[in-house]
């Protein structure tokens, strides 16, 4: 018997997101009646995007995304509200989003979700998975769960194992920011550099940029735990807003009481970023930290400490001379430098 494809979508207010089998794509939640003349398509100014009709199954035809921005600017449809699962245009949004990722008919399971604060509305879960099951009658059966909309892409993929590195960045966020609290991907950023920079050997290889130390592999790993032991990653076309999930802090945890080593090294990055507990903190003590491996005389001085963060790029100079200064002597008295 065919598995049903794991399908991952959002129909958001901004934009409609989806993950199917080897793609994920993202266009703006925007649909229009579909623009005709005597029965034909009228086409998009020159230069914008073909437009692809939507057939729903009332025999309306839409258009969405891009091409209805630019074919059929003064009929868009965007309902704010929960009436928008009851709306054909949210049903065309979900149907162009499955053509995009499920070009051949088959059975799907698809992950679905909506805000928070409607999640509670039973007959709105209803309208939903409703309307997903109509969107998808075209390709077949669709079995729709609907589950609190959290930032970026649902995720469908297989939970990922608790690896060491998995456990200590957990091990991190958890120790930095009290229960509830949200973490930066600046934030993360720094304190992975700090664990690697204790001896741990993550691997993450770090690189001068803009913000400070930065590892795209980190990213990696926080792409591919997003979902299964952490919210809030999604896809970096939103702003960051990380927090670990209990379940998962409490499996990370029992990894990590088996390594002493790795929990005195958390336990050296807790100590120094103590009372830097900010994004701004956490750049600033980096960024610092940074300088002073590349250089002997900042090592050595504060005030050439200074000059170099300065000299780092424009965002840099946003660090006061005395803040670098007591940054500077935060790492020495933490032997750190």
């Amino acid at each position: 018997m065919t598995q049903p494809a794991a399908i991952g979508l959002i129909v958001g207010h901004g934009y409609t997101k989806i993950q199917g089998p080897g793609r994920t794509t993202c266009f703006p939640s925007v649909a229009a009646p579909a623009p005709t003349h005597e029965g034909h398509l009228v086409d998009a100014p020159l230069g914008a995007p073909r437009a692809t009709v939507i057939a729903l199954d009332d025999g309306s035809e839409w258009i969405a995304g891009a091409a209805a921005l630019s074919t059929a600017p003064n009929r868009l449809v965007s309902i704010l509200d929960r009436a928008r699962y009851r709306s054909p245009s949210f049903v065309a949004l979900a149907r162009e989003a499955i053509r995009q990722v499920m070009p051949d008919p088959a059975p799907m399971r698809v992950l679905t979700g909506m805000p928070a604060a409607w999640f509670a509305d039973a007959a709105a879960r209803q309208q939903l998975a409703d309307a997903i099951v109509q969107a998808a009658r075209p390709w077949g059966p669709a079995q729709v769960t609907v589950a609190p909309e959290t930032a970026g892409i649902y995720i469908t993929t297989k939970r990922p194992g608790m690896t060491l590195v998995r456990a200590a960045v957990l091990g991190l966020i958890e120790q930095y920011a009290p229960r509830g609290y949200r973490v930066s991907l600046l934030e993360i950023q720094k304190l992975a550099y700090f664990l690697e920079s204790a001896g741990e050997p993550l691997n993450l290889e770090f690189a001068k940029a803009r913000y400070g130390p930065y590892s795209e592999k980190l990213h990696h790993v926080l792409q591919g735990i997003d979902g299964h032991f952490v919210r809030g990653y999604g896809d970096r076309t939103q702003e960051v807003s990380l927090y670990p999930l209990p379940e998962a802090v409490t499996e990370a945890q029992a990894v990590l009481a088996a390594h002493a080593e790795i929990q005195a090294r958390l336990g050296r990055v807790g100590s120094l970023i103590e009372g830097y507990e900010t994004p701004y903190g956490v750049e600033l003590l980096s960024s610092v930290h940074w300088v002073v491996q590349e250089s002997p005389a900042a090592r050595q001085d504060a005030r050439r400490a200074a000059e170099a963060v300065h000299a780092w790029n424009e965002r840099k100079r946003q660090f006061r001379a005395d803040h670098i200064t007591l940054a500077w002597g935060q790492l020495h008295a933490q032997q750190w430098i």
